[in-house]
């Protein structure tokens, strides 16, 4: 029987919310119950509709936009570096140390479950979400433990960069400079025929340094909101209610765009 709103003895009832949300957000209490903490895809003139409606069409013109650049790019050089590969003898160049490739497989670890375990999550009758075949309580505790196991990683990294002579000269070498934009023009310009030669890069291109900060904004934003909507009735303790709507949807749409840059750039 589905009763009405008004009915005391419905469980949206005003009397009966804090126990109806604790099924799901256990310590739920009267004032997390007065927010909406589902986003919502229709906004209206509430503020925090508004917000979450800038964030979305933000992130998608970001995402059209940082993908489109990256299909053009790797389409005006993808022909060119095929038929240079079949004019060079094959050779394997050691660039990263062995605890700086444990640090990588780590990572490519954590990132591919998070987005099978998180888009399962978003979408529960999606292909993904039957091919997991595992309930959505098991699939939050993949979740979140894959994202723990990042943020750990991510601290770990920060503590190589700075304390290891390694990792300090990695990063220094990784910091974007002038040059950069001057190698990307001579690089389409190299592969289009239009020049004769291709540009000398440092340790780094430009594609890689783009990647790595790519990659300490993602994991921050993604670690930032993913704690926010976990502990969404600490936070509403404090912060109004669509707080969590804006990190739900930036922890989509990030998402999004993390997985399509990773599968179009990185794998290119």
């Amino acid at each position: 029987m589905i009763l009405a709103s008004s009915d005391p003895r419905s469980t949206i009832n005003t009397a009966n919310l804090a126990a109806t949300c604790g099924q799901c957000h256990p310590g739920a209490t009267a004032r997390f119950t007065r927010f909406p903490v589902h986003a919502r895809t229709s906004p209206s003139a509430d503020v925090g509709d508004r917000v979450v409606a800038w964030v979305k069409w933000f992130y998608l013109g970001v995402i059209f936009s940082v993908v489109g650049a990256m299909i053009l790019h790797n389409a005006l050089l993808w022909r060119s570096k095929a038929v240079a590969q079949h004019k060079r003898e094959h050779a394997t160049i050691v660039r990263m140390t062995l605890n700086e490739r444990i640090q990588h497989w780590v990572l490519f670890g954590c990132f591919t479950v998070l987005v099978l375990s998180g888009f399962a999550l978003i979408y529960p009758f999606s292909a993904i979400a039957d091919w997991m075949e595992i309930t959505d309580t098991v699939r939050r505790i993949v979740h979140r433990t894959a994202g723990v196991t990042l943020i750990a990683a991510g601290i770990y990294h920060v503590f190589y960069v700075s304390l290891t002579r390694g990792g300090r000269r990695a990063v220094l070498a990784l910091l974007p400079e002038a040059k950069d934009i001057r190698d990307l023009w001579g690089t389409l310009r190299y592969h289009l025929g239009l020049s004769p030669q291709k540009p000398p890069f440092g340790r780094f291109n430009y594609g890689e340094k783009f990647e790595y900060w790519a990659l300490v904004w993602g994991t921050v934003i993604m670690a930032c909101t993913g704690l926010v909507a976990w502990f969404a009735v600490m936070v509403t303790r404090f912060l109004p209610g669509w707080w969590i709507d804006v990190a739900l949807t930036i922890h989509l749409y990030e998402a999004i765009l993390a997985t399509l840059a990773i599968l179009l750039w990185h794998f290119y």
